[in-house]
């Protein structure tokens, strides 16, 4: 949620963007990010959802600099530059929201990108392979502790409970929320250029910037 609060925020200040998004922008953010996580039948939304989400919801809100536009004024060619123009925002509202936890992360900051790469190149079960993978398990249980608390700032009693009685959540949800806190804690040490990329970063989705 914050992501997609921090990008439509963002762009209000884009030097690329000369029109940003309202706070409506966000909200339909959040709806269309659901929406994506609903129709690929899963249950807890990751940066692809909110990737698509922000693109669905901002492409009509926001207006880009004339001379980013050039003179194809193809629809589809607008649509293309507009959605690096907020996948552009994105990055930066994923760098900020993963200084937070990286910040506040007092574990063996030196294994965080080796333990990280390991459990994006395992095909087994995150959960399990955080067991093995403490630096990661800290900076996971950080996340929890440092999301709203606010419970208006819930999606549901899903969230809730994933956050505070995790044990009680089926395999398949904990496993998809395990992997969207480590798809943002690995974009985290990208864009702090802890590390300069992962051996199956093919598995995350990283916001890439926009080129000018």
């Amino acid at each position: 949620m914050e992501v997609i609060a921090k990008t439509s925020r963002y762009t209000r200040d884009c030097p690329n963007i000369d029109r940003g998004a309202s706070i409506r922008g966000s909200l339909k953010a959040l709806d269309h990010t659901y929406s994506s996580t609903e129709m690929r039948r899963g249950w807890v939304s990751n940066l692809t959802d909110a990737g698509e989400g922000l693109q669905l919801a901002l492409r009509g809100r926001i207006r880009l600099r004339a001379d980013l536009l050039g003179f194809d004024d193809r629809e589809a060619a607008l649509m293309a530059q507009t959605a690096r123009a907020v996948e552009d925002v994105m990055w930066y509202a994923v760098r900020d929201v993963g200084q937070k936890v990286l910040a506040g992360f007092e574990g063996d900051m030196s294994a965080l990108p080796e333990e990280v790469d390991s459990l994006l190149a395992s095909r087994g079960s995150i959960r399990e392979g955080l067991e093995a993978s403490t630096s990661v398990s800290e900076a996971l249980d950080l996340m929890d502790e440092i999301g709203p608390s606010d419970p208006d700032q819930l999606v549901d009693g899903l969230e809730d409970q994933l956050r505070n009685r995790i044990e009680g959540a089926e395999p398949d949800v904990i496993e998809e929320y395990r992997f969207s806190a480590l798809e943002l804690l690995a974009n985290a040490l990208l864009a702090s250029e802890t590390v300069s990329s992962f051996s199956s970063q093919s598995r995350i989705f990283v916001p890439r910037r926009m080129e000018t």
